[in-house]
């Protein structure tokens, strides 16, 4: 009868990873804690037990971890980094600004230094020190989608509009469902007072957003804040009589189908963002096209998603 192997603290710490990459942020707790008892001069476990800290919101002993891999080798910058993110993460920007000065004084081209330093700074409305980090970081990665976006943020707070969309817009080239980029770039757009290029940018994110994140929901609620501006105004207009200018101008973006040129009964969404009405884009593609009928780009995918939000200011229009 063969008996159960002991368990290393390398195998324990296997466990641990297994655990962490399934985001079973307790069972590998337990694990690494087990790796620790059986060797605990191994300060990468110590490392990897602080991360797991932090995904369980304890953060004074993450900061314990973090902080006993500083003192056991000080010169190693990716532990000034760890403990600087955490700071970063519980809005401690002072400190976490000190951790990433040191990270990068052992480390000067450690694009995650940089990248979260200018973080910081803008956080304490540092802007243009924060850009000049953000360039350093692009100049060593220059198609890191997040790293432009940030640096289109910084843009936005000092005012150039217009080097924040290309920013953006190198950003999407890079990777086109960065929710992330689509709803900063919206809420600029809102800024800029261009409705019609902003709900073209929430949809993407809604039809993306398997997730039903935190981006979906804010992009849900602006496209309901639209839809509410919009009802009011087709109101308006009705009432002075201008039915015809609400059809042709006003609501064309909203309530006209690309393809036939007549109001939506059934809108849905393709993946292009666009709205069309359900049986003219499923006619287009069944007739072989895999391109945009608005943009004659090739589509990511023949999904179509029901725009319920159309469809309710459609109905209102048609109860006026």
């Amino acid at each position: 009868m063969s008996k159960n192997k002991v368990k290393s603290h390398y195998d324990y710490y296997n466990m641990c990873i297994d655990y962490y990459n399934k985001n079973k942020y307790q069972l590998a707790l337990e694990s690494i804690n087990k790796a620790i008892d059986l060797y605990s001069k191994n300060m990468l476990f110590y490392s990897i037990r602080g991360l797991i800290y932090t995904y369980l919101n304890e953060f004074d002993k993450s900061l314990d971890d973090f902080t006993k891999i500083i003192i056991d080798d000080p010169n190693n910058s990716y532990s000034w980094n760890n403990r600087g993110t955490l700071f970063l993460q519980i809005s401690k920007y002072k400190d976490a600004l000190y951790d990433f000065d040191i990270a990068l004084k052992l480390n000067p081209k450690s694009i995650a230094s940089l990248y979260n330093r200018a973080t910081c700074k803008i956080y304490l409305n540092n802007y243009y020190d924060a850009l000049e980090d953000l360039n350093k970081a692009i100049e060593i990665n220059p198609y890191e989608s997040n790293y432009l976006t940030v640096r289109a943020i910084i843009y936005i707070n000092i005012q150039k509009y217009e080097l924040a969309l290309k920013d953006f817009y190198k950003a999407l080239i890079v990777n086109p469902k960065n929710l992330y980029t689509l709803y900063e770039r919206a809420k600029l757009y809102i800024y800029l007072n261009d409705k019609t290029l902003a709900s073209k940018d929430f949809r993407h994110i809604i039809i993306n957003d398997d997730a039903n994140s935190y981006f979906s929901k804010h992009a849900n609620d602006y496209l309901k804040n639209i839809v509410n501006e919009l009802t009011v105004k087709v109101k308006s207009l009705h009432n002075n009589n201008n039915i015809q200018l609400v059809n042709l101008k006003d609501l064309h973006d909203y309530i006209l189908c690309p393809i036939s040129k007549t109001i939506m009964s059934d809108p849905v969404i393709a993946s292009d963002g666009f709205s069309y009405e359900r049986c003219s884009i499923e006619l287009w593609i069944i007739q072989g096209n895999e391109t945009s009928p608005v943009t004659n780009q090739k589509l990511n995918s023949l999904k179509l998603i029901p725009n319920y939000t159309l469809k309710k200011i459609i109905k209102r229009y048609n109860e006026l």
